[in-house]
């Protein structure tokens, strides 16, 4: 294999030697980060770029932990937060009670129990909401009540965006109600994450580079193996 790269063609052996040094370092900086939210912003970071095969005991050790804090941790009205663990939790195999998340957004409104409609406004929970709800069991009503009410307001969210606004913000909403992420092949949506990924701290910084070079390892590979089929 020959890498290719933005910049030319490397040694496979300099490439390789470039992979394991940030690997390495995205692992320690992965043991260094706060068992809180963020440390659960950084697995789903990992896992949407497909780099999550690369890093398994150390996303399990912090998911583990998270598990033993979620039965008695309080979101603080942060919906976003509360849904995010609660998927990454179900997706790792956690036996999770979605109303030991949900149940403090939801409140009496005439007669019923229903999401509070101070939640509307709030797109980015409402999408993580409406993944969370794709990963429901039977007989849990309250995920499909949130598939439900998520549902009605991104829709809503997306038919008030006219033409003069943004346009990714369109296709992210589009996006999270066309497909949900646990159903995803990671490695089709990675480049587009990666496009959006804003690079605003030292830890995205570092995996867009690992990323960058898992695209370019992954692509020389598909070459080297169609070479030996046309030869």
């Amino acid at each position: 294999m020959a890498a290719q790269l933005s910049n030319g063609t490397i040694t496979e052996e300099t490439f390789l030697l470039k992979y394991t040094q940030k690997s390495e370092e995205v692992r320690d900086m992965i043991s260094k980060v706060e068992r809180d939210h963020h440390s659960l912003i950084l697995i789903d970071t990992i896992q949407r770029l497909g780099l999550g095969y690369l890093f398994d005991d150390e996303l399990e050790a912090i998911l583990h932990q998270r598990f033993l804090a979620s039965k008695s941790a309080i979101y603080d009205r942060d919906l976003y937060k509360a849904a995010l663990c609660f998927r990454l939790l179900r997706q790792q195999g956690y036996q999770v009670r979605p109303d030991d998340f949900f149940g403090e957004f939801k409140e009496e409104n005439d007669g019923l129990i229903k999401f509070k409609d101070c939640l509307i406004g709030d797109t980015k929970g409402l999408m993580e909401l409406h993944e969370a709800s794709h990963l429901s069991m039977e007989g849990e009503d309250i995920l499909h009540e949130a598939a439900e009410f998520s549902s009605r307001h991104l829709n809503a969210k997306l038919a008030s965006l006219n033409d003069d606004d943004d346009e990714e913000a369109k296709i992210v909403i589009k996006d999270c109600l066309l497909y949900p992420q646990h159903k995803r092949l990671p490695r089709f949506k990675a480049k587009n994450f990666l496009e959006n990924l804003n690079g605003d701290n030292e830890w995205e910084i570092l995996l867009q580079e690992l990323a960058n070079l898992e695209f370019s390892l992954v692509e020389s590979s598909h070459k080297d193996e169609i070479l030996q089929v046309v030869k």
